[in-house]
């Protein structure tokens, strides 16, 4: 699967602790970075709080508070232990893991974009059976920057 779980949710735990990433020119975060209900749940919530509220960093209680108003979100985030999942997330995020869960995310992104169109599979292929290879070619696409990747594929063009 072309996401990283732990990278998309420590992104979340970043964008909880510090709202204002999500105004910063720099960074562009939308709900196309992420690739599971319940974490496209918490990115438009943290999302729609940033936009409407003069807020710096939100809880599980504010998340919880806000998605009262839509019963079938609330249901879902309280169902699925949205609670507990936020409070981890906000607790386990250290302060220098930004960057790497950043363009961790965002390269996953351009390569679901792109995977209907060209072959990603040269740049990351999660079916690689052999383990050495699979932790070779995870490194190398590690190493690789979002403009890397993005001019690898404007190259086929």
């Amino acid at each position: 699967m072309y996401y990283n779980n732990t990278q998309a949710l420590m992104l979340l735990g970043h964008v909880c602790n510090n709202l204002g990433i999500l105004k910063d020119a720099n960074y562009s975060i939308t709900d196309k970075c992420f690739n599971t209900k319940m974490h496209k749940l918490i990115f438009r919530t943290l999302n729609n709080l940033s936009a409407t509220k003069d807020i710096n960093s939100v809880d599980s209680s504010t998340i919880n508070n806000y998605l009262i108003k839509y019963e079938e979100q609330h249901r879902y985030f309280r169902e699925n232990n949205g609670i507990e999942l936020v409070d981890k997330i906000k607790a386990d995020c250290r302060k220098n893991s930004f960057n790497l869960a950043y363009e961790t995310t965002k390269k996953f992104e351009i390569l679901r974009d792109l995977r209907g169109t060209f072959n990603v599979s040269e740049i990351y292929n999660p079916n690689i059976s052999n383990l050495e290879e699979k932790e070779k070619k995870y490194a190398e696409f590690e190493d690789m920057s979002i403009n890397d990747i993005m001019n690898h594929f404007k190259l086929k063009l």
